[in-house]
Order: structure tokens, then sequence, then C-alpha cells
């Protein structure tokens, strides 16, 4: 081959090939209407948060706080949450100020599903203790100003509410509605009352076999208005 790139003569080339336009076979549109203004193209908004981090924003201080709970988690021997926090752990002080939980999620082979459902569990068990800690503390204190409320002569409802307590006056006995709230959600077979059930449809056809059989046959006599 010559020095200026040329190809020798008495050679012939095939053409490159061209790379085809994805876009050059696909429908055109129709013309718009007349006297209407083009169609301008619309931006995609982008998201604030993402959608974990969106679930989290009722956690205080700040919704970044989920990872006590995360924390929480891996102490009690969950080991998808111990990978999490080891992930989160490795990160710089500035990444962990700024990563989202997918990236973590991603980068601890943790299902999102799971690190929403460990921190969710783990606000429900501390929440219902920080509960019953405020029902304890309270309760005495309620106690005595019902008591005080009571010895007013006008306040008969408070009376009665403080021998029920004590246990002075029988409970009203009435409908009651238990209530159990589980971390998780678990399936239960509910009983429902005996009632008249429906024959089936074998049953109901060997049921008219037997009325068949067993009624006198009738005839249908001829009309003579009839014509045949």
């Amino acid at each position: 081959m010559d020095q200026n790139g040329k190809p020798p003569t008495g050679r012939r080339h095939l053409p490159q090939p061209q790379e085809e336009d994805p876009f050059e076979n696909l429908p055109k549109l129709p013309p718009p209407p007349v006297n209407v203004r083009p169609a301008k193209l619309s931006t995609l908004a982008l998201a604030d948060r993402s959608l974990l981090s969106a679930s989290f924003r009722h956690i205080r201080p700040s919704w970044r706080a989920y990872i006590h709970y995360v924390d929480l988690a891996a102490r009690k021997g969950d080991k998808a949450m111990e990978r999490f926090l080891k992930a989160y752990e490795s990160l710089t002080p500035q990444d962990r100020r700024t990563v989202w939980p997918e990236q973590i999620c991603d980068l601890a082979n943790v299902d999102p599903g799971e690190l929403y459902g460990a921190v969710c569990r783990q606000l429900w068990e501390t929440k219902a203790l920080e509960s019953s800690t405020i029902s304890s503390i309270q309760h005495p204190e309620l106690l005595l100003a019902t008591i005080r409320l009571a010895k007013k002569p006008e306040n008969y409802r408070d009376r009665e509410l403080c021998f029920r307590m004590m246990g002075s006056l029988p409970d009203k006995k009435g409908a009651s509605i238990n209530i159990f709230n589980t971390a998780a959600a678990q399936t239960a077979e509910v009983s429902l009352p005996d009632r008249a059930k429906l024959r089936s449809f074998d049953e109901e056809v060997i049921e008219m076999s037997r009325d068949l059989e067993t009624d006198v046959p009738f005839l249908v006599k001829s009309d003579p208005d009839v014509s045949s």
C-alpha cells in the first residue's frame, strides 16, 4: 500500500458498511391541527428523596436515624442487618451523610424489603416499650387525680370508676374486643359459626332423580285446537 494511504491500483475494494439509523423506519406523525401551538417537551421531575428514605421520614430526629434501628436488629442476630451495618460503617463520614439506603442495600446485598421490615419491627418494639414506660409512670398520678375528683359531690362518674377499679362494683358484662398487636403479620384461621350448608350439585341431581322416580308420571293431553 502506498504511503499516502491510497489503495494500490488494480484492486477493487468493497464499500464500507454504513450503520443503520434506528429511527429511520419509524412511522411519521401526521401534521398537527391547524392554528395550534406546538407541544412543548416536558422535563422529567427529579425526586427529592428515594423511596426508602421517604418511608423513614417519620423517624425522629431525621430519617437517617433509621441506622439506630438497623444496629439494634443486628445486635439481636439479624444477619442481613449485620451486613448492612458493616457496609454502612465502611463508608466515609461524608458518604454516610449523603448516601441513600438503596445504595447500601446494593453494597451489602440486602433486599430493600428486609431493611424496611427490620426497621419497622424495631420501631414497633421500642415504641411499645416507651408507651408501657409512660403508662407505668403516669398511672399513680392519674389514679390520685381521679380519686380527688371522685370526692366531689357532682363527680359521681369518677366515684363509679374508682369503685370499679378497686373491685367494689361488679364489672359490666358486655362484648369485649381483644386486639393482639404483633410485630409481624401472621395468618390465623378464623372459625366461623356453624350454619346450614347448602347441598352440592351432585346431591341436588341425586335428589331430583329420586323425586322423578317416586312421583306419578303425568300425561300430556293433546289439544284439538293445535294443528299438527
